[in-house]
């Protein structure tokens, strides 16, 4: 049995020195790119998100624009499930449909499962949420890892359920605990 957590913890975590999408200052990331190159704890992470786009009877699956697309892609060629496509514009942030045909299978489905990388303060999630006519479609939304804190985030009106749930802040002390992951990666 693998232990989630820890394996994308000792893959993913990294310094930086940066904003996350939301503007916050930052320290430290869990970068996902990093488990897309590793096809073991990428495998099981698609095989996970993609029962439970099944277990919620999912029609089609779409992705938080840009990070979490190969998320989408994976689930929907292992799992024979229609993908929709959306585009952050660079300039604004917005997020609309990546062409006509992707926004004319949400109205031919009748639901469909939403994916995040990393979740946080659910930013990203709820703009796609506003996207018309996802708002009334998205019936489960799946992360590989959630770092956000309940506390203060604004909730969903869908469930959230993510693979790895541990609140780690943006801005950590130099004695965290979490530097040890990070130690040795460039």
């Amino acid at each position: 049995m693998i232990d989630l957590k820890e394996a994308i913890l000792q893959t993913c975590f990294e310094r930086f020195d940066g904003q996350f999408a939301a503007g916050d200052r930052a320290n430290n990331r869990v970068n996902l790119d990093r488990l897309a190159k590793n096809e073991e704890l990428k495998n099981y992470c698609i095989k996970q998100l993609g029962s439970l786009a099944i277990a919620y009877q999912a029609e089609f699956v779409t992705a938080v624009p840009d990070g979490a697309n190969w998320i989408a892609r994976n689930v929907s060629e292992r799992f024979g499930l229609p993908l929709v496509e959306l585009f952050k514009y660079p300039d604004t942030g917005q997020i609309d449909f990546r062409t006509k045909e992707d926004e004319e299978i949400t109205h031919d489905l009748a639901c469909g499962a939403l994916f995040e990388d990393v979740a946080r303060t659910f930013h990203s999630l709820q703009k796609v949420l506003a996207l018309d006519p996802l708002d009334e479609k998205v019936i489960v939304i799946g992360s590989i890892f959630d770092r956000g804190n309940p506390a203060t985030r604004n909730s969903l009106q869908v469930p959230h359920i993510p693979l790895v749930r541990e609140y780690i802040p943006p801005l950590l002390p130099k004695n965290s605990d979490y530097w040890k992951y990070a130690d040795g990666k460039s």
